[in-house]
């Protein structure tokens, strides 16, 4: 048995003789880990493990490797047989995975438990290397954020977790600011947004020259460079030799919005970086709903959370029954049938949008949140007449993802200065921002992710100064999206610090409403 390793990945090669030890590992491995996609993206978890004669997997029965290697399997560690000219099976786990299978009740075979148990010492031998030392340094005064920088400090690879907007950024860049100066760091994010607000922030912190990998730039001659994935990804399928150089040369990663890798598109930029033994990723929501994906998460980081401990202002959560207000058709057997009930109970809804708008312009400033494009102009288009009859001076500004980097921080600019009092976002307002200027947020889009969901609606609750922030959402006319608000309520329920509930049925609002419905 012989082990290789890098800041990515720890491959063992496998002797036949020594297959058998290893079959329950890989049977346990598997079956916790991996999952398969189905028809149109559908995750089944519960798939065969190995052949009929040998259930729990035998890594020498060929009915076995048949079915490992059987197409649309995602998992996070990879399992090659024996040619034809080789006696030889490699396992290859990710380097996040190795401090988690010595700690659970993996089956390892005593060697190789003692070969990564050498592995994760030489981890973190080496990453101490890229750490000052002695006294730290914070950009903030903020109790928490010291707190987290010094629990961050004391891992090689961790996860900062907090609330949206409870500053995870600010923690990262005193992370970053104890780091050796000969290190070369690369932060990894995904949106135009994030980036720019990134290198700004990096630009005016630590007064040295940024590099910049998206948006057309191409700049890895600096020691710190703020990347995105998109471009990474495509530039490593194109094998630039300029980007394979800069991915190899990297000691420290940062990865904002850190739940995105459990996309295997993402999981496999984050492991090009085969020297970046420091890792930390920043997300308010780590895990993901599907259990199977956090293996992805684990093996590109670590299962280590650091908690920021910053608590989100209370919600006063308002809630709008709307059966009745429509007739929501089953459309059983039809393939999409939820995006028909969708369009029905939820976009073309003339009095849900009509709610919508009246609590935007009696609570602003207000944040509205869709999904579809169509939606947010029939809600900007509906605010707009509410505010001209009642002759109020109401501002409206529908952002989404046609809007450039410039539009959107004018418009953010704007809400935040008061020359903008609604603001209505698509899923482009999902992460990487904080509303500080805010009396309610408007769940406008009838959604069913977990996570989706506390990124969005969190977002809005850090305001200055406010006792509680209203919050107003919808339990739909009928079908899955009536199942999905009740989904919702209980996700908020459970993750956020609701004070008081409000319950609503439609029709005491819409008496209001026959000028426009007429």
């Amino acid at each position: 048995m012989r082990t290789f390793y890098n800041a990515s990945w720890v491959r063992t090669e496998i002797m036949e003789d020594e297959a058998p030890a290893f079959s329950r590992l890989i049977g346990e491995m598997e079956r916790a880990m991996t999952f398969k996609l189905g028809e149109r993206g559908v995750v089944e978890e519960d798939i065969p493990v190995g052949c009929p004669e040998h259930p729990n997997f035998d890594i020498l029965c060929r009915q076995c490797q048949q079915i490992f290697n059987e197409r649309n399997r995602v998992r996070p560690f990879f399992l090659s047989f024996p040619r034809t000219t080789s006696s030889v099976y490699a396992l290859k786990i990710p380097a996040g995975l190795v401090a988690y299978l010595l700690k659970r009740n993996f089956s390892l075979p005593h060697t190789y438990r003692a070969q990564l148990q050498k592995v994760r010492e030489r981890q973190i031998e080496v990453s101490q290397r890229f750490k000052k030392g002695g006294k730290v340094f914070f950009i903030t005064d903020n109790p928490a954020h010291r707190e987290a920088v010094e629990a961050a400090l004391k891992h090689d690879r961790a996860i900062i977790k907090g609330i949206p907007g409870a500053g995870k950024t600010w923690v990262a860049l005193s992370i970053l600011g104890n780091l050796a100066p000969n290190a070369r760091i690369c932060w990894l994010t995904h949106t135009r947004a994030l980036l720019s607000q990134t290198v700004s922030r990096m630009r005016s912190q630590f007064h040295e020259p940024i590099g910049v990998i998206g948006e057309g730039e191409v700049n890895t001659r600096e020691r710190i460079t703020v990347a995105m994935f998109q471009t990474l990804y495509s530039r490593l399928k194109e094998q630039d030799p300029n980007i394979l150089r800069f991915v190899s040369n990297i000691d420290v990663l940062f990865i904002d919005e850190f739940h995105h890798i459990a996309a295997t598109t993402f999981f496999t930029v984050s492991q090009a970086f085969t020297k970046a033994y420091i890792r930390y990723g920043l997300s308010a929501t780590p895990f993901r709903e599907i259990r199977k994906e956090n293996y992805l998460l684990i093996g590109g980081l670590s299962d280590t959370i650091v908690t920021i401990n910053v608590h989100p202002t209370p919600i006063h959560l308002v809630l709008y029954d709307m059966e009745g207000s429509v007739a929501v058709p089953e459309f059983a057997g039809v393939p999409d049938a939820f995006q028909r009930q969708y369009e029905i109970a939820v976009v073309r809804n003339q009095y849900r949008n009509y709610i919508a708008a009246k609590e935007a312009i009696e609570h602003a400033p207000a944040v509205v949140l869709v999904q579809r494009i169509e939606h947010g102009e029939r809600i900007a288009s509906l605010i707009k007449q509410l505010a001209k009859r009642e002759g109020k001076d109401i501002a409206v500004a529908f952002m989404w993802g046609e809007h450039s980097a410039e539009e959107r921080a004018q418009i953010l600019r704007s809400f935040e200065q008061g020359r903008i009092q609604i603001l209505i976002l698509s899923d482009v307002g999902r992460e990487g921002l904080s509303f500080k200027n805010l009396n309610s947020v408007i769940i406008a889009a009838g959604q069913k992710s977990k996570v989706g969901l506390i990124q969005r609606v969190g977002r809005g609750l850090h305001p200055k100064g406010k006792k509680y922030v209203r919050v107003v959402d919808f339990i739909d006319a009928g079908g899955i999206p009536r199942k999905h608000s009740f989904q919702r309520i209980k996700t908020m329920k459970n993750y956020f610090l609701v004070k008081e509930i409000e319950k609503h049925h439609w029709r005491k609002r819409i008496h209001l409403f026959a000028w426009w419905s007429s």
